[in-house]
């Protein structure tokens, strides 16, 4: 997977370039650049699940969570986490395209807001998205240019970003931190396809080890996948929860991965038009 402060020196595919190019400007790639519907789908999934590790990441080792900071910034943090960890090598057509995935749920996801919700506007999600993969190399993300506009200053917002979580938040000793604990509930309530969906992208697996390899926790952490409707949680979004218990030692934190919204997302037709 991607890791802080990778070189990238691979030249990007052409057929990616395009789709990238496109995403932004227009609801759906051109059809020589179309993806698979479930690699777009599971580049959201994916960037979700990283979004709440950038919660988790926050707690734990600044201590900034909605008690001590405005729950604006923190999911526009969140979102920065999320892209930062997985910027893909110019070279991985798969992971490029999972990035473009990410950026067209959010403009699919655009009806859907509301004026009250503490995340950034969908367009905004998906154009940041955009922007720190173009900052990260503009060279080999050249196709980038055409949606990416001069006053987003995307070179020196990644540049800051990551010098800011390599300083503040990456392991700088020779320790492990404590190990992510992946789990995953029996599916139900025909929720079979996306546990599978789940299982069979290694998601979850991915995330543990990034985390594991960057990031020194201090807490258990468990990331669980499940039905949230059943247990009674909001089955449209994922969640990040930090327990504390009797003594320090009970202590942990949680990431919920739902069922309900992977299913949710595998059911959007992202060829068709917005």
């Amino acid at each position: 997977m991607r890791q802080l402060g990778k070189t990238f020196a691979a030249a990007m595919s052409p057929i990616a370039m395009a789709m990238a190019a496109a995403s932004i400007a227009a609801a759906t790639p051109p059809a020589a650049a179309q993806s698979s519907n479930e690699t777009l789908v599971q580049g959201y999934i994916r960037f979700m699940a990283y979004h709440e590790a950038g919660h988790m990441l926050m707690n734990q080792i600044q201590g900034i969570n909605a008690k001590t900071a405005a729950t604006d910034a923190i999911e526009s943090a969140a979102d920065d986490f999320a892209t930062l960890l997985l910027i893909p090598d110019p070279s991985d057509e798969n992971g490029v395209n999972e990035m473009m995935g990410a950026a067209l749920a959010w403009l699919k996801a655009g009806p859907r807001y509301s004026e009250d919700d503490p995340h950034a506007p969908p367009l905004a999600r998906a154009e940041q998205i955009i922007c720190h993969i173009y900052g990260s190399d503009p060279q080999s993300f050249a196709g980038l240019a055409e949606v990416v506009q001069p006053e987003w200053e995307c070179e020196q917002k990644y540049a800051d970003m990551l010098d800011g979580l390599v300083a503040e938040y990456a392991n700088h000793t020779d320790r492990t931190g404590v190990q992510i604990d992946v789990s995953y509930a029996a599916p139900t309530q025909g929720m079979e396809r996306a546990a599978q969906f789940l299982r069979d992208s290694t998601i979850l697996e991915d995330l543990a080890y990034d985390v594991g390899q960057d990031f020194k926790l201090i807490r258990p952490t468990k990331l669980m996948a499940m039905n949230c409707k059943a247990m009674g949680g909001d089955s449209g979004t994922f969640h990040y929860d930090s327990f504390s218990g009797a003594k320090p030692e009970q202590n942990y934190d949680r990431i919920v991965i739902c069922y309900e919204l992977i299913d949710m997302w595998l059911k959007v037709d992202f060829d068709a038009d917005q």
